[in-house]
Order: structure tokens, then sequence, then C-alpha cells
């Protein structure tokens, strides 16, 4: 996981070892460490070891943020926003990590992610318009006001950022974590969309479907998925899990598919 110190031989670096030394001696297992410090200490000072459980994180924060969402839908004029970047100090149009941009809001360490508008969904059965798919670009941080120039460095990129593009409000987001005792609510709904807009997904792609919290969802969710071949006239099935919350739809990553699933496929409960 990350963070996590592991130890390579050497022989299986394909180093070259020493005359006379062995894979062993030049690189020693923490199993002959702990041996040699057992040996080393007094019964009384032998302490019960206590390893920590391994979190088993399935996505990390960035990843969950740069998902993007649907929003609720209410204009087609597009969404709403609380800045913009209003252009830079190269006079560039598109920027990345560690660029330096001129924003429309904002005072020294407000952050904020960075989005943008590309789309108007449309449920893919009712016909029914849902919302905007918004982009999470990146992050942008303000580092100062020089000549009345609010001035942000753009700490994260997801995607290609450009000149125009709107400014959300900040806010943290947690890992999630696998685990097999996660709710599967009796929940049935149907994929609007997918991130990025493919048409078909697959394990570890992320679909959006046309049920949100107010419908009982929550965050970790698993429901099953039931894709259709109109070609072949048969179903498949597949599994998801819910890592972003909307009032009326929601992000979910594919765990398990045994064929592409796309929108107008179908979620249910995961009895």
């Amino acid at each position: 996981h990350p963070s996590q110190k592991i130890r390579i031989p050497l022989s299986l670096m394909g180093k070259e070892i020493p005359e006379g030394t062995t894979a062993e001696k030049a690189a020693p297992s923490e199993t002959e460490i702990s041996k040699e410090a057992e040996v080393s200490k007094k019964p009384e000072e032998v302490a019960e070891k206590i390893t920590p459980e391994m979190k088993r994180y399935l996505a990390d924060a960035d990843f969950l943020a740069s998902t993007g969402y649907i929003t609720d839908y209410i204009s087609k004029e597009g969404i709403k926003s609380i800045g913009k970047i209003a252009g830079s100090p190269s006079g560039r149009t598109l920027f990345g990590k560690e660029d330096i941009v001129f924003l429309s809001i904002g005072s020294p360490g407000d952050k904020f992610y960075i989005i943008r508008s590309n789309r108007i969904i449309v449920h893919p059965q009712t016909k029914v318009k849902m919302g905007h798919m918004v982009e999470v670009l990146g992050v942008a941080e303000v580092i100062g006001v020089q000549d009345g120039d609010i001035r942000a460095k753009i700490t994260k990129s997801f995607l290609d950022i450009r000149l125009g593009d709107l400014l959300e409000a900040f806010y943290s987001i947690e890992p999630i974590i696998g685990d097999e005792s996660d709710r599967k609510p009796d929940v049935s709904g149907v994929i609007i969309a997918t991130r990025a807009l493919k048409k078909i997904n697959a394990f570890l792609d992320v679909v959006f479907i046309d049920k949100g919290s107010k419908d009982g969802l929550e965050t970790g969710d698993l429901l099953k998925a039931v894709i259709i071949d109109k070609k072949l006239m048969s179903k498949a099935s597949g599994i998801v899990k819910i890592i972003g919350l909307k009032d009326a739809t929601s992000a979910a990553i594919v765990l398990k598919s045994e064929f592409p699933m796309g929108p107008g496929d179908t979620v249910a409960g995961l009895k």
C-alpha cells in the first residue's frame, strides 16, 4: 500500500554481489534481523509484537476527486461556480501542475477545485435531463496578491486546465477502503453516464447512476450491475461500489464485470 517500505534482496535486483558474500548476507531479511534482536535481549525485555491491521485502499483522494460528478439540472446555461481562472503571468491559456495563474477570487491560503462542464446528461431511458457532467481538473491554491492580481499555483492537475475554467470551494475527500462488510442496499437504478464519456467500461472504470443519497445510498455501498447485450439477447453481471454521492446521482467504480457496461445498463441490490 502507499508509503509501505519493502526490502528487495540484491539477488532479485540483478546487482553484482561482492565475492565471498551471499545474497542473504548482503541483504538480510527482516525476519533474520528480528531474530538477532530478540536473542540479544533478556527474556523480560522481549515484548509482544503487535502487527497493525493493514487497510486495503480501493481508491485514494485524488482518484475520487478526479472522477467528477453530475449536478442537478437547473438550466442549459451551465453550472454554478464561485470564480474562474482569469489569466496568467505568462499569457498562456493552457496550464498544468506547478503553473502560476490569476484567479478572479481568493485570499492567500485559499484552495479551490478547478472544474469544467462538458455536456448535459440525458437519462438513456426516460430522456429526462439529469444535469451537467462536471469534470474536476485539478486544485489551485492562492499564494498571494500582486498589483491587484490574485496569484495561485496549480498544486494538482488531473486533466488539462484552460483559461476560463471555473472554481469551486475545496473540500477534503477520504480514501475509499475495500471492506467485505460493505452495505448491500436494496436499491435499483440505471447507469446514465460514464467517466470521460466512454461508451463501454470495465474493471476500475467509473460509471454514474440515477440514484443518490436521497434514495438511501451511502459511500461504500455495493450494487449488482446487470449488463444486457442486445445483439446476443443475453445478460451478464458485475459489481460496482459507490464512491461519490449527490442527492439524485452517484458515482461508482467497477469492481467486477463479465462484459463491458455502459449507459442504459441497470444496477440493483446485491443479494
